[in-house]
């Protein structure tokens, strides 16, 4: 039984309430070094906060996964690969990493710290949006969760 999937979210998501039952979740049931995953198809994008401007990127892929130490999210597609984690617990992160520590990757370069700038749960965990941004950046990279793979 997954206990995830039988929280009964609220319409106005709440992100640290949703990484708190995956902590306890990981703790139980998946070993703490490794990771629970879960991948989907994803609509890709990227919203110039300064301009406005947004740019549609074509569908790729996203991912979930989540252990006692890290939750992390992606997407990617033949143009982009971005990388989001977020440290969860105050051991495992890294020797000078705290508890709510983000970082952003994109094309694979250097993680640079960033956070989640937007996120939408209007079906629980269906067809989720997530957005997230490089601290010192005016881009904003998000995804919208599709099919389920696996």
């Amino acid at each position: 039984m997954n206990i995830i999937s039988n929280f009964n979210f609220s319409k106005r998501f709440d992100l640290r309430k949703f990484l708190s039952i995956l902590l306890i979740n990981s703790i139980f049931f998946i070993n703490s070094t490794n990771a629970a995953c879960s991948f989907y198809k994803a609509s890709i994008w990227i919203n110039n906060t300064k301009s406005k401007k947004k740019i549609i990127l074509s569908d790729g892929f996203m991912h979930h996964c989540a252990n006692i130490y890290k939750f992390n999210e992606g997407a990617k597609n033949d143009e982009i690969s971005i990388r989001y984690w977020s440290c969860v617990s105050d051991q495992g992160c890294g020797n000078k990493l705290k508890r709510g520590y983000s970082a952003i990757s994109i094309n694979h370069n250097k993680w640079i710290p960033g956070k989640v700038s937007y996120s939408s749960y209007p079906n629980g965990l269906e067809d989720h949006i997530l957005c997230v941004k490089q601290n010192d950046s005016n881009l904003e990279y998000c995804w919208k969760q599709g099919e389920f793979l696996r």
